[in-house]
């Protein structure tokens, strides 16, 4: 447990895992704080995730994400929800190797039911390539990003937690259960 191991707790997972929902749940029975990197990094630039891809590009997004990863480590430990492409690079894994780091895995159907056609404008990744409007376009861009992050989140992952049909306190106490050894945390 990040309070107890001195280590901080990081959730990954495509969009619409529930990282961002997960994280208070979690820290509240971890007994510590909680950071949302993608808010962070929001809360820092002054800009929306998608002005800073449309102004900036992706590749100075994931830079303000790995220096926003960097300072969450620097302080105590705490849980942090991750965006989902954080560890697309080399550096962010060799950080995310200090703390419990927890893949929330969904099936698509259950992002889709999440996320909704409307995400796709404040989801870059998703909308940008899209085939074509409404639910098929997500479906394509979350199954490209499954297809692209996948073997990262399985390689990275100490814990793995089936997401589909959970509330995000279930998820949080299945996370719990993973991260002190319990039996049954997949």
């Amino acid at each position: 447990m990040a309070a107890r191991t001195g280590r901080h707790v990081l959730l990954i997972g495509l969009p619409g895992s529930g990282k961002s929902t997960v994280a208070p749940e979690l820290a509240g029975m971890l007994g510590v704080e909680w950071t949302d990197l993608d808010e962070a990094v929001v809360a820092r630039a002054g800009l929306s995730v998608p002005e800073l891809f449309e102004q900036f590009g992706e590749q100075h997004f994931r830079d303000l994400e790995l220096a926003e990863f960097r300072n969450a480590l620097d302080g105590p430990p705490r849980v942090l929800a991750a965006g989902g492409g954080l560890l697309g690079s080399e550096r962010a894994r060799s950080l995310a190797a200090d703390c419990e780091v927890v893949w929330l895995r969904a099936r698509l159907d259950t992002l889709l039911a999440r996320l909704g056609p409307d995400e796709r404008a404040a989801r870059p990744l998703l909308g940008a390539r899209g085939a074509g409007p409404g639910e098929q376009s997500l479906r394509a861009g979350l199954a490209r990003l499954d297809e692209r992050r996948a073997h990262t989140y399985s390689e990275t992952a100490d814990v793995v937690v089936e997401v589909d049909g959970r509330s995000p306190r279930e998820v949080a106490g299945i996370v719990l259960d993973g991260l002190t050894g319990a039996e049954g945390a997949h």
